[in-house]
């Protein structure tokens, strides 16, 4: 199989009560996990949110990583990461070309008690517990994005 070109495009957009980036990546860019925290860092940074941050790269990384696994199986290669913010809220969106819902699996402990300790299939398990809320919604030209919403704590100046 022909290796997909590694790619980044960024979007910033500014608006009074809500600002947004985008980062665009290959799947198989073998960066691409440190672009997406050097992302989050330089965005949270930029809009006085650093307080977030951790678990922000954290979700970001994990959400990532789901992607780059079933993109490689299905032969999908391109990753969108936005971070949008307005006053109350931030939202982690990760996008990809992949249409079937991600699952939150749930370990049958009754069958296996070792299942707790799964150190495999943790990743969106991981986003419920950092994130106030996730979702994902169908996007219209095809695929998903799996959205986290964090609360800011604060409120910029407009």
């Amino acid at each position: 199989m022909p290796s997909a070109p590694p790619f980044m495009a960024e979007l910033i957009l500014r608006r009074p009560t809500m600002h947004l980036r985008w980062l665009g990546l290959s799947v198989d860019d073998p960066d691409a996990g440190r672009r997406v925290r050097t992302f989050a860092a330089l965005t949270l940074a930029g809009w006085g949110l650093g307080g977030l941050l951790d678990s922000v790269q954290l979700c970001a990384s994990e959400l990532l990583g789901n992607c780059v696994k079933h993109a490689r199986l299905y032969g999908r290669w391109q990753v969108g990461v936005a971070l949008r913010a307005w006053p109350a809220w931030l939202v982690l969106e990760v996008s990809d070309d992949d249409p079937r819902p991600p699952v939150l699996p749930t370990p049958d402990v009754e069958d296996d008690p070792e299942a707790l300790l799964a150190t495999r299939r943790r990743g969106l398990g991981i986003v419920r517990e950092l994130a106030d809320d996730v979702w994902w919604q169908p996007r219209e030209s095809g695929g998903k994005t799996v959205l986290a919403r964090f609360a800011t704590g604060k409120r910029w100046s407009r």
